[in-house]
């Protein structure tokens, strides 16, 4: 069909000296483009565009939202981090006041330890020289017994009452002072 017109037209082309010929593959090219473009056109459909747009714009507004209480988040995790940070410091300080007390009670405890220590080794001796003095005690009145039964053989009478009188101020000591004392430690 296109065959009989391309003839026909080149046959009229010759008549009026046109040097260039008219190719009918030209309209042919032409339809063919025209037709792939019509293909193309009838894809060329936005509303999958705009319903992905729609599908983004709400994935966007809950990244939005996430990305508001990530921020909330982490704000309110910087500000506690400053309160601990805060805290430690507060911290640091109650522990250097409680070292200087510990050492402080420290000092204080082995000043008590030495001081009931000297409590210990004065009633210590205390006992000791109670002990002694219990000895001591306990020859006079024997030697008192002698003496008395002595003179009485020899019919005399001795006053003894000044050597019974030093015995009995000795026992009016306490043998164990500490025990009767308010000591606490």
């Amino acid at each position: 069909m296109y065959k009989d017109y391309e003839i026909k037209l080149n046959a009229i082309l010759d008549k009026h000296r046109t040097p260039k010929k008219f190719d009918f593959k030209d309209i042919k090219t032409l339809e063919k483009l025209t037709g792939q473009l019509k293909s193309l056109i009838s894809k060329l459909d936005d509303s999958k565009i705009k319903s992905e747009l729609s599908n983004y714009n709400k994935v966007n507004d809950a990244y939005k939202q996430a990305r508001k209480e990530f921020t909330e988040a982490e704000n309110a995790l910087a500000a506690k981090e400053k309160e601990l940070e805060n805290f430690k410091k507060e911290v640091a300080k109650f522990d250097k006041a409680f070292l200087k007390a510990d050492k402080k009670e420290d000092t204080a405890r082995k000043k008590q330890d030495a001081a009931a220590n000297k409590v210990f080794n004065a009633n210590d001796k205390y006992i000791a020289n109670y002990k002694k003095g219990d000895d001591i005690a306990a020859k006079l009145e024997d030697a008192i017994f002698d003496v008395e039964e002595g003179a009485k053989k020899l019919g005399l009478s001795i006053n003894v009452s000044q050597y019974e009188a030093a015995i009995n101020n000795f026992y009016n000591n306490e043998a164990d002072p500490l025990s009767k004392l308010d000591f606490d430690y």
